[in-house]
């Protein structure tokens, strides 16, 4: 179960601790319903791929500040697939996420959307809810095999938004991707 919660930090943004030293990034605004969509995690810094891989998410937008997400993703521990719900509350007009995941409260917490290209990458930035003050930056397609094109414009996103390099970050091999 433990690779669910990682799946919903997709919705990764940031987490804001009780020191309140995680930066959530900056605030990006776009309309809710761009979320509504499968999204395919593909990138993430640190690593989530050591727990699981094949992660994706299915936002829909329930009323104007809930999203229910779907996501599944198959535990490294395991090789199985296994399935998770989520809530997700917009915070703030939508700046911000309260994520809660009952089956892995890891993941728990704030985050934020970075960038969003409707129909195209999603990027997340986050701190876990654990109490530590690790970032979570996490990058999602709309395809589980993005072209080069949208791979393109969320790398200079993340440069842009956040000045990360998503040469840094690592890459979910176990897409079947060419």
């Amino acid at each position: 179960m433990n690779s669910v919660a990682v799946l919903l930090t997709c919705f990764s943004v940031s987490i804001l601790n009780v020191n309140g030293d995680c930066n959530l990034g900056p605030i990006f605004r776009f309309h809710p319903n761009g979320m509504e969509n499968t999204w395919y995690f593909i990138y993430s810094s640190p690593s989530m791929f050591d727990e699981a891989n094949n992660i994706f998410a299915k936002y829909k937008l329930e009323g104007h500040s809930h999203y229910e997400a779907h996501a599944g993703a198959t535990f490294v521990n395991t090789g199985s697939p296994k399935e998770v719900n989520a809530t997700l509350t917009a915070l703030d007009y939508g700046t911000r996420f309260s994520v809660q995941i009952p089956q892995w409260s890891k993941y728990n917490g704030m985050y934020r959307v970075t960038a969003l290209e409707y129909g195209s990458y999603l990027i997340l930035k986050g701190c876990r809810g654990d109490s530590t003050i690790e970032s979570l930056t996490i990058v999602m397609f709309s395809k589980k095999c993005p072209d080069e094109a949208s791979v393109g414009a969320a790398r200079a996103a993340l440069k842009k938004y956040l000045n990360e390099n998503l040469d840094d970050f690592v890459k979910d091999t176990k897409l079947n991707c060419p």
